[in-house]
């Protein structure tokens, strides 16, 4: 392939190895061949310990050397771990009868024996070349927390296709929506609002349309707009209220938990800001049900004048992190909340977890949810959609 460059990751840990297979398992589909390069301890079984967690295979994933394949087939797609250590030759590899066209298959010590096969695929090869300093050893003995340098190098044009939506990012902050973005409170957000259409006798889908990414107390105004101030009022208190009572299916969404934990959200000084449209008892009770520590940084409604698409509280979180806004990444779900990172000046991934790529059309990259989002090495690997 031309000298064009490609996602290449400094790796710590073990457990950042883990999580880059996890990751790179998202760029994977049926049909895949996977060859790890790297001396003896690289790393490479790591490696696809983690892409076969990111399948949802809960198996455990041994090396294969003498036994030659291992097949994972309780995730998402089927996993096939071949170990060509002791293999000499294409032919032997070709002995070994794999399912190629129907599984993801990952062959460790396969460069220059299987690249050849990937020939049939629709994307051909993937080479992961894996380098670890002279003489430092692997797994989990002596040297596992050394630095490795991980390369993904594609084989056909298909594969430097795929690897080139993959995006690295350096954020002096990440400004994080919640809802739709860190937890899943569609059923809950759409449960309240139709409570509230059938209260008022309204359009169950006209409320809804304008229920995400917005504060309640602004879109309570806007529905009951003429009537009196202090039923307005009321009514939005009576939302409120609800919507900390009744959290009932609210849940972390994918990725959203690796991430915080990757980020280390929890720390005080963390350069990670949650700013959300809800309440404060509201954001606090979904982030603990999601399962993610408070931040030091939380704007809600409670602290702003304007909601989104205003960009007051994204400006705020900024602020209170010390970084210009222009320095900083929004990650969002909504319409109004991609709007409110833009008029801020940051730049904006949106995530496809409430709305359509159309919907999100105004952010600066879009991908499917945070499990597409890498932390590591100081930088923000993103699985983009195109």
């Amino acid at each position: 392939m031309p000298d064009e460059p490609f996602p290449t990751f400094r790796v710590g840990t073990p457990h950042d190895m883990l999580a880059l297979g996890a990751w790179l398992a998202g760029l994977l589909v049926p049909g895949d061949l996977v060859v790890l390069a790297g001396p003896l301890g690289a790393g490479k079984t790591v490696l696809v310990s983690g892409i076969a967690a990111g399948l949802g295979s809960a198996e455990r994933v041994t090396s294969p050397t003498f036994v030659l394949v291992h097949e994972h087939r309780d995730g998402r797609a089927p996993l096939l771990h071949v170990d060509a250590y002791r293999l000499s030759r294409p032919a032997e590899v070709a002995d070994l009868d794999l399912d190629l066209d129907s599984s993801i298959t990952a062959v460790e010590w396969g460069e220059g024996l299987v690249e050849d096969f990937g020939a049939g695929l629709p994307s051909g090869h993937l080479l992961v070349r894996i380098q670890r300093p002279v003489g430092v050893g692997g797994g989990v003995g002596e040297g596992a927390d050394e630095e490795r340098t991980v390369a993904l190098e594609p084989g056909t044009p298909a594969w430097a296709a795929r690897l080139r939506r993959v995006v690295a990012l350096a954020p002096a902050a990440v400004l994080f929506d919640l809802d739709g973005v860190l937890a899943d409170s569609t059923d809950a957000v759409e449960r309240h609002w139709i409570q509230f259409a059938e209260r008022h006798g309204m359009d169950p889908g006209t409320v809804l349309a304008g229920a995400h990414g917005r504060r309640s107390v602004d879109h309570v105004a806007e529905l009951l707009a003429g009537a009196p101030p202090d039923y307005i009022a009321a009514e939005n208190v009576l939302v409120e209220q609800i919507e900390v009572e009744d959290n009932e299916g609210v849940t972390g969404l994918p990725g959203a938990a690796a991430l915080w934990a990757a980020l280390d959200a929890g720390r005080p000084g963390a350069p990670v800001a949650v700013v959300t449209s809800g309440t404060l008892a509201l954001a606090r009770a979904r982030l603990g049900i999601a399962g993610l520590a408070v931040p030091s940084v939380l704007v809600t409604a409670d602290d702003v004048t304007a909601g989104k698409p205003d960009p007051q509280g994204y400006e705020r979180a900024a602020h209170l992190l010390g970084a210009a806004t222009g320095e900083c990444l929004v990650v969002e779900d909504s319409t109004a909340g991609v709007e409110a990172g833009r008029a801020a000046g940051s730049s904006v991934l949106g995530l496809l977890t409430t709305h359509s790529a159309a919907d999100l059309g105004a952010a600066d990259r879009v991908a499917e949810d945070l499990s597409a989002v890498l932390a590591l090495d100081g930088r923000l690997w993103v699985r983009t959609l195109g």
